[in-house]
């Protein structure tokens, strides 16, 4: 008889794939970088559950803590 095992993951799909993207990229974060952490960002962040969605606000906090550019900040989405 052969067990089976699931191995529930800690964080949702969403969280994970924008976690991979983040950790993909160095500081000084570019306008590519930020523009394509947005897409991403986007796309999974009404997805995610409240504790995740403060985790991928820290994200952003650290993307617009280094940046290339002081300006790039600005186009980091949800940034007024």
């Amino acid at each position: 008889m052969s067990a089976t095992t699931t191995q529930k993951s800690l964080h949702s799909d969403g969280y994970q794939e924008l976690s991979k993207f983040f950790c993909g990229i160095t500081p000084p974060f570019t306008r590519q970088d930020v523009c394509a952490f947005n897409d991403v960002y986007r796309r999974i962040y009404p997805t995610l559950p409240p504790q995740e969605k403060r985790k991928a606000e820290w994200l952003v906090d650290i993307m617009i803590a280094s940046v290339e550019k002081p300006e790039l900040a600005k186009l980091i989405y949800g940034v007024v």
